[in-house]
């Protein structure tokens, strides 16, 4: 039998397996010490944390405007202000790369 147009997921809405995955990660993360647990870790642990923080950045981006696009890996320390504020240290470095785009 045929699938009638417009039924199904959206596009772009997660399955619902997957979703609920991602709730179940976030639980643990938080039960198991949040972001100061992870930037312990990320210390401790740096070719680890840089191996999953590159796999992060995007590998292909696709422009209607013919622009280079230049991505800078930069090492930096993990702030102790991030810790404190509860800022995400992955969420720090993306938006950091981010800005860095949007100003070239």
């Amino acid at each position: 039998m045929p699938r009638t147009p417009g039924s199904g997921r959206q596009r772009g809405t997660q399955n619902r397996l997957t979703s609920a995955f991602k709730d179940a990660v976030k639980v643990v993360y938080e039960d198991i010490g949040g972001h100061a647990a992870f930037a312990t870790w990320a210390r401790e642990n740096r070719t680890e944390f840089y191996k999953i923080a590159s796999r992060l950045i995007p590998v292909e981006v696709k422009s209607s405007q013919d622009n280079t696009v230049r991505v800078v890996v930069q090492r930096f320390p993990v702030s102790r202000s991030l810790v404190e504020h509860g800022s995400a240290p992955l969420a720090a470095i993306g938006h950091e790369l981010a800005s860095q785009t949007h100003k070239q």
